[in-house]
């Protein structure tokens, strides 16, 4: 708000000063002044080979004036010098163009693309929109020239001067050291926009992820893309996972297998882990989240007996939109209110309420998440919205849960999972 306000005060200082400067012109000196700009137009346009519009001011006072206007080969030699002019003054600071002239650059580089068929579609609605990933990729250029240029030993030397300010402004956003988390939901563009806010003397970025929780259409797929990111960067592989059970792990195997996932890269158990677990418990044809609260309820008093421990263990809810997270809390707080337990509706992915809640939250905010017990509600309707990233999510909320997994169907189990029919049971029993 200070800098806002302090910008107004000068913006409105300045135009005071302007208002003052004219009003105390001559008649001669404003005439002066609206002649020379116009010459200086009709002289540029005739350079350009190009004509004024006939409503532009400059056309009005070219026919005011008539006859009263150098000849052509006058204004043309007018125009050749300010069009000379207009070059040269690229090169007063011609570091700060490499950077700022990136957008124009490739709006240009579209433009001509686009006329020629290639890359771009036939019915791009608008020129001067940019899409998501566009934006990405002049955010990438102009981080990669403004760091080639700071690596420039003239830059250095000048580097306080005031036309590396701009300079200045970019590389104050640098980090010593770069960690991104889930870095299979970004795509290599992102990734590597990221690693360019790397500190130059330190150029540190670490990225973890796995190419089979990626749940955006555009996150990174391979190590090949990755590599692309920057040739510094060195992959390992870590495949030991502690948090399932036997049975959940073997069940996310084969759910790896149905959708076509990276087998290769699954997450396995030590060899001495003894957590064997339960089969994963169906339902279908639950029809409404009404039906699908009561089943439910029905499992999450099994998992209450089963522990026996005098505290029941974590427990998360995975419905389809936001739009489902409140009415199936509510409806699960009627269910289980009698065994003294609560349900809390964590809107936009906040993990809220005690330690024995049941949390209820939008199926796109399960990632970082750990609860013994993981429940889905309406697969089939998940299929049905994301068919090419409903077996991503399906794999990840089964790599939530470390003990208990609970599917349930407003109809059939979809099409996709119908070979893993034997892996599930109906109920868990004491």
């Amino acid at each position: 708000l200070i800098i806002y306000l302090s910008f107004k005060s000068m913006l409105c200082n300045y135009w005071r000063l302007q208002i003052f400067h004219l009003k105390y012109l001559t008649s001669l000196q404003k005439a002066e002044r609206v002649y020379s700009r116009a010459l200086r137009s009709l002289a540029r346009y005739r350079f350009l080979k190009r004509s004024a519009s006939k409503d532009s001011f400059v056309q009005k006072i070219r026919e005011w004036l008539g006859e009263r206007i150098p000849d052509d080969l006058t204004l043309l030699s007018i125009g050749e010098s300010i069009a000379l002019q207009n070059g040269l003054r690229r090169f007063i600071n011609p570091s700060r163009k490499f950077v700022a002239d990136v957008p124009a650059s490739y709006r240009e580089f579209r433009k001509t693309a686009w006329k020629e068929g290639a890359w771009y579609a036939t019915n791009l609605e608008s020129q001067k929109q940019l899409g998501p990933l566009e934006l990405d990729a002049i955010v990438l250029l102009m981080l990669k020239v403004t760091r080639e240029l700071l690596g420039e030993r003239f830059v250095g030397r000048q580097f306080d001067e005031s036309r590396f300010a701009f300079l200045r402004v970019i590389a104050d956003e640098f980090k010593a050291q770069i960690l991104v988390d889930e870095a299979t939901d970004f795509s290599p563009i992102q990734l590597a926009c990221m690693e360019c806010l790397t500190a130059l003397e330190t150029r540190s970025f670490f990225a973890c992820g796995d190419f089979n929780q990626r749940i955006t259409r555009w996150g990174t797929r391979t190590l090949e893309q990755i590599s692309w990111i920057s040739g510094r960067i060195d992959t390992r592989t870590i495949n030991t996972v502690y948090r399932q059970s036997r049975i959940l792990n073997e069940f996310s195997s084969a759910l790896l297998r149905a959708s076509d996932g990276d087998s290769k890269n699954r997450g396995q158990l030590p060899e001495k882990m003894n957590h064997t677990g339960v089969a994963p418990a169906l339902l279908e044809q639950c029809v409404s989240l009404g039906g699908a609260s009561t089943w439910l309820s029905e499992r999450i008093r099994e998992i209450e007996r089963m522990v026996n421990i005098g505290q029941m263990p974590t427990v998360a809810v995975l419905v389809n939109s936001e739009s489902e997270v409140k009415p199936m809390a509510e409806a699960l707080n009627e269910l289980l209110e009698d065994v003294n337990l609560r349900a809390v509706a964590c809107r936009e992915g906040q993990s809220l309420g005690e330690g024995t809640d049941v949390r209820v939250f939008d199926v796109r905010h399960i990632k970082g998440l750990e609860f013994e017990a993981v429940f889905f509600v309406g697969i089939d309707a998940l299929e049905k919205a994301l068919p090419d990233l409903f077996g991503k999510y399906l794999y990840v909320g089964a790599t939530r849960a470390a003990t208990y997994l609970g599917v349930a169907c407003f109809g059939a189990l979809p099409q996709q999972m119908e070979s893993m029919r034997p892996n599930f049971c109906d109920s868990w029993t004491v």
